[in-house]
Order: C-alpha cells, then structure tokens, then sequence
C-alpha cells in the first residue's frame, strides 16, 4: 500500500510517533500531551479538502505533508481557542480540552509547538521553492491577518460575522486550497475561480457550525445558494459538490449525537 493510499488519521499517528519516538526522557511525558490533542481526529475536512482537490486536479508530489501542515495549524489553533482567556471551552472532540486535561500553560506551549512542527514539516518535505511557496500560503493566511486577526476581532465582539468567519475560519481552508494549488500547479484562471468558491465555504462552513450550536445565521440558505452556484465555474465540479455533501453530513451527525 502507498503512503497516499492510507487514511490521513493513519500517516498523522504514524508520522507523530516517528517523529516524537526519540524525544527525552524528561519531553516524553509532554509526547503523551500531543496525542491527546493532535490525535483526537475529528472530521479531518481540511485534510479531506487537500486529498480532493490534488486527487483531482493532478499532482506527481505528495500531498499528505501539506495536509498534515494545515492540521498541525489547526490543532494548534485550537488548543488556544478553548484557553480561559478566549472561549474557556470544556471539551472538545468528546473528552476535556487540552488545559482542562493537563494545565493552561501546558495548551499555550503544546499548541505552540503544534504550531512550530507545521513549518518544519514543509521544509522537510518540499523542494525549496515550493517550500517558500508554501510558507508563505500558511503564514500569511493563518497569522496577524488571516486567522489570528479573525480570533482578536471576535474575541473584541466584532458584529460582522461574515467577516469574521472569513478570516478566523475561512483562512485555513484558503490555505488547504492555495497550498494544493501550488503542488498542483494549476492555471491561475482556474485557481482565482477556486480561490472564490473556497472564500465562501469558510464562511458557509462558519456558518453551519453556529447553526449546530444554536447560534444560526440568517442568511444561511443565501450563502449555501451562492456557494453551490460558485461550484458551476470549476472544473472539478462534481467531486467538489461531493465534497460538500460529505461535509454537511458530518454536521448532520454531530447534530444528532451520533
């Protein structure tokens, strides 16, 4: 069986524990505390959205780096967001979030770490420009004015959701996309045409996460309306349209319990 023909959950555990195996005996404890998080998968749609969109648009290098690189991110992100001084979240991914579990210092450094590895990751396993190409996709997008911008401007109370959601969730799937793009080399005319579309299921996605916790959108069938319309521009269309059915049937379950 090749690498890419595994489950992402299975090269992610594989990977962590290669990759960690060798750490100190006084860092081994602190291992455990990256499986806890990193490994508690939960609907991996980052990932899921990279392995689609290279599957295809075509690609001869692998993807399953990239992949890791945007959860590593997301993780981390998480790990912060759950913190007493942003949402203060008790749980996640049905067991206690990480400073419940072990400490708030020990989330802010875990998630700093996760944060580090996706960096290292890519300069492991690109070509350097590639790599810088990639770097570039993940800082911009996930730091002051991609993610982290999204996260100070709700955590200040900012009313705009869609512009909020744009950036503390929509920036990472932009990322995932822009980043499969780059391996992909694809035309620009195609890539600008699902830079777009993938702008919109950040927001859409925002959406339907609030929707399951109660906090529903107004607008909710606008934005699904304009999102299913983008998909008509792409080529990849149909995989894509699968794509999202996927997704919000993982909503659907969430929402039952099950």
């Amino acid at each position: 069986m090749s690498s890419q023909a595994k489950s992402f959950e299975l090269q992610a555990t594989e990977y962590i524990q290669a990759r960690f195996k060798s750490a100190s005996v006084e860092l081994k404890p602190f291992v455990s505390q990256i499986e806890y998080s990193f490994l508690n998968f939960g609907k991996v749609v980052r990932p899921n959205l990279v392995e689609m969109l290279v599957s295809n648009y075509g690609a001869q290098k692998s993807y399953f780096e990239w992949a890791l690189s945007v959860e590593l991110i997301h993780c981390y992100s998480l790990l912060h967001d759950d913190l007493p001084c942003a949402d203060n979240s008790g749980y996640r991914r049905g067991q206690p979030s990480h400073h419940r579990k072990f400490s708030e210092s020990d989330a802010l450094l875990i998630g700093s770490a996760l944060s580090f590895e996706a960096f290292g990751v890519i300069a492991k396993s690109y070509p350097p420009e590639l790599s810088q190409k990639l770097t570039e996709i993940l800082s911009d997008l996930c730091g002051f004015s991609g993610l982290i911008g999204g996260q100070l401007l709700d955590l200040s109370g900012h009313e705009d959701k869609k512009l909020v959601s744009s950036l503390k969730t929509g920036c990472l799937f932009k990322a995932a996309a822009l980043g499969s793009v780059a391996i992909c080399d694809l035309e620009v005319s195609e890539a600008r045409r699902l830079s777009q579309t993938i702008d919109l299921f950040g927001v859409w996605f925002q959406a339907m996460d609030d929707e399951i916790d109660g906090e529903g959108w107004d607008n909710l069938e606008e934005i699904e309306s304009s999102l299913k319309k983008s998909f008509e521009s792409l080529r990849i269309k149909e995989p894509f349209l699968e794509y999202w059915e996927e997704v919000k049937t993982q909503f659907w379950l969430k929402e039952s319990g099950s």
